[in-house]
């Protein structure tokens, strides 16, 4: 279950307070409540910021709620995904106050991104076994199965230069095959390969989680 707190800003003094939970996730110790600008700082700097500046400015001005999920760096380093949510509350027309809920998603998104990840490994998988498949029951089974009949061929012919002609198709049937059998094998190595890099999946874990 992820950790949930509640927040809420003094408009008139643009001072945020923090419930106990909202402090550990900030790492923080309880009581030492930073200003409003120093608390959009811990979100990480660029598309997290600037979104949850334009979201909070949007909420005080019009009363618009938002529901966030942004990069976050906590007082001691810790990278982390939070979600954060805004009620703005209107009193004759007027936002009068901003309260909200904050929460550590991290463990969702890291979820997430695994089962991404996972998605993909089995998609170029399933793109391999179908080249497999194809090389197989097409490419490779047809000149397999013309080399008894070329035996019997040979076996049968009276004449050396038929003999000649077919053991010339014979090769070329061989070299097809070793092509082919070349392809099997790069087939066999990209799925072994580390192009795409997953972590280790315990499926029964993350439903525990």
């Amino acid at each position: 279950m992820a950790s949930v707190g509640a927040w809420e800003v003094d408009l008139d003094e643009m001072q945020p307070f923090w419930s106990s939970v909202v402090y550990d996730i900030h790492e923080l110790p309880q009581g030492e409540q930073p200003n409003l600008e120093e608390a959009i700082n811990f979100y990480d700097e660029g598309e997290s910021r600037d979104t949850i500046i334009k979201e909070f400015n949007q909420a005080v001005e019009t009363g618009k709620p938002f529901d966030v999920t942004l990069r976050f760096t906590g007082a001691k380093g810790t990278k982390k995904w939070v979600r954060s949510i805004c009620s703005p509350e209107m009193e004759d027309g007027k936002v009068h106050r901003i309260y909200g809920v904050f929460q550590d998603v991290t463990l969702q998104k890291e979820k997430t991104e695994q089962l991404r990840l996972l998605s993909e490994v089995l998609k170029k998988q399933k793109s391999q076994l179908e080249s497999f498949n194809q090389i197989v029951s097409h490419n490779l089974r047809s000149p397999v199965s013309n080399l008894p009949i070329l035996l019997d061929f040979i076996e049968e012919s009276d004449s050396e230069e038929d003999r000649k002609e077919l053991m010339t198709n014979m090769r070329s049937i061989a070299n097809s095959m070793r092509q082919m059998l070349d392809e099997l094998v790069d087939v066999a190595k990209l799925s072994n390969s580390d192009s795409v890099k997953a972590k280790s999946l315990s499926l029964k874990k993350m439903v525990k989680q």
